[in-house]
């Protein structure tokens, strides 16, 4: 969702009272040339290089060319984000600094969810910290074979974490639209199921308006900053 469509949001959550003590960051994508839109430049984290539709199953796209190169150079782009971001104080707490990872939730529509889940999944592989929350709307996880054996680490090289048997902290959300015409609801289906296996606690909704959506995020970003209140003690 571009930061234009997301900023009246933004805007409208605190007319109402909600997160007032909330810096949200809204980034623009880059316009860089997309094999998919025939090689033409336009706004994307990362090179769409196969088909997608109803038809493409989640095996077959974790089987297409994947801009493995690009998908990891935002995840570090939003990582360096998070991480040079610092509490600005208040009366009652006059300190500044860093903001603690249990409090950082990224979240993100399409391209932006296909981020937020990957950058979530892999921030202690590649960072060695664990974000307070995610959540991705119409979305699914990309690089999942290498996300599993834990080969997500910075700069786009190598590194631990990933694999099953650990739980972590991580709260993950997944909203998507019972008739995506773009994104399959069985990718987001089958991402789902392999976070889950990797030990993250995921919710899966499945929408018919997307009226419902706002409502699912609100209360997402309301149960994960009160997690995180209670646990403040990772920094980035």
């Amino acid at each position: 969702m571009p930061p234009r469509r997301f900023a009246p949001i933004v805007q409208s959550w605190q007319d109402n009272g909600l997160f007032q003590d909330t810096k949200f960051i809204l980034p623009s994508a880059p316009s860089i040339p997309v094999t998919s839109a025939h090689g033409r430049p336009i706004p994307a984290w990362f090179d769409i290089r196969g088909e997608g539709g109803p038809r493409v199953t989640f095996e077959a796209l974790a089987a297409q060319p994947q801009d493995e190169e690009g998908l990891l150079h935002s995840r570090d782009y939003f990582l360096s984000l998070s991480s040079s971001r610092k509490t600005s104080g208040s009366s009652s707490s006059p300190a500044s600094g860093p903001i603690p990872a249990s409090r950082i939730i990224m979240g993100g529509f399409s391209q932006g969810g296909v981020m937020a889940l990957l950058t979530g999944v892999s921030a202690e592989a590649a960072a060695g910290v664990e974000l307070g929350g995610v959540f991705c709307l119409s979305g699914y996880l990309a690089l999942g074979d290498a996300v599993r054996k834990g080969d997500v680490g910075g700069d786009g090289g190598g590194g631990g974490g990933g694999g099953g048997g650990k739980e972590h902290d991580t709260e993950v959300l997944m909203v998507h639209g019972d008739r995506d015409p773009i994104m399959n609801l069985k990718w987001a289906e089958e991402s789902a199921g392999v976070v889950r296996g990797l030990g993250y606690d995921v919710e899966l909704s499945v929408v018919p308006i997307n009226q419902e959506v706002l409502a699912k995020v609100t209360t997402f970003i309301n149960k994960v900053q009160g997690k995180g209140r209670e646990n403040q003690h990772d920094e980035l």
